[in-house]
């Protein structure tokens, strides 16, 4: 019969508490789902899908005993299980072949962790991509102002502006309950930041240090602390520049 083929109540009976063993997941938010396999050699196909994120599933398919092939022809030992599954460690989507309930088993629970990684980095990753949008947007805004270098005189101007944004964005690192070495970590990181600007003033010509600032400008912006003080940062430092020549 071709139920005989399918995994056993008992093994799915230990699936279900391996999914139900992190406090980040319950086993109800996934589904399982336990299938007679594709061909003679696959005894039986597992299928476990997160509910609420369809990037997220964990496929195994049972080898039999004896040595056999897989769909696709390739030689499977005995007693195999060949699993996919996304996300994987580096990739959306990886494989694997364990031997074994525990070397499936174990599989699963860092499938498991891969996925918690996956939503706690999403977030992150979609505020970090709308960043880059907006800082492409503000580059592209940039290409306005003239490709020439700075004078001596408007370098010096632009150091000045530099240096009080610097000394205001400091103000907040210190009113900040830090202790004393996170607060000297802080200041330095963004001292280098400052300083990085600075030289890029006598290197880049205007469009291109506009740009470079940019970038800087929608990071420290992202800090709700610094938003008071770099309410419209992209016009604040456009008011650096000198105007273009008539």
């Amino acid at each position: 019969m071709e139920n005989l083929r399918m995994l056993r109540q008992y093994f799915l009976q230990k699936l279900d508490s391996r999914l139900n063993s992190t406090s980040f997941f319950e086993a109800e938010d996934f589904t399982v789902k336990n299938e007679v396999g594709s061909s003679t050699n696959v005894l039986s196909k597992l299928t476990i899908q997160y509910r609420f994120d369809k990037r997220f599933s964990f496929v195994a398919n049972v080898f039999s005993t004896k040595r056999g092939s897989d769909d696709y022809g390739s030689v499977m030992p005995a007693n195999s299980i060949q699993c996919s599954f996304s996300p994987g460690p580096m990739t959306n989507q990886d494989a694997a072949s364990v031997t074994g309930e525990d070397g499936l088993l174990s599989l699963v629970g860092e499938w498991m962790t891969l996925c918690q990684q996956e939503l706690a980095a999403t977030p992150i990753a979609r505020q970090v991509a709308a960043q880059r949008e907006q800082i492409e947007q503000l580059i592209e805004e940039a290409a306005e102002v003239p490709n020439t270098y700075f004078t001596k005189e408007e370098a010096a101007e632009v150091f000045l502006k530099l240096n009080e944004l610097e000394e205001q964005l400091k103000s907040v690192i210190t009113a900040r309950d830090l202790d004393r070495a996170a607060m000297q970590k802080e200041t330095d990181a963004l001292h280098r930041e400052f300083e990085a600007l600075r030289t890029q003033v006598n290197a880049l010509t205007k469009r291109n240090w506009l740009g470079a600032a940019l970038v800087r400008m929608t990071k420290w912006a992202a800090e709700p602390e610094n938003a008071k003080i770099l309410k419209g940062g992209a016009d604040i430092v456009k008011g650096w520049l000198p105007p273009p020549s008539p």
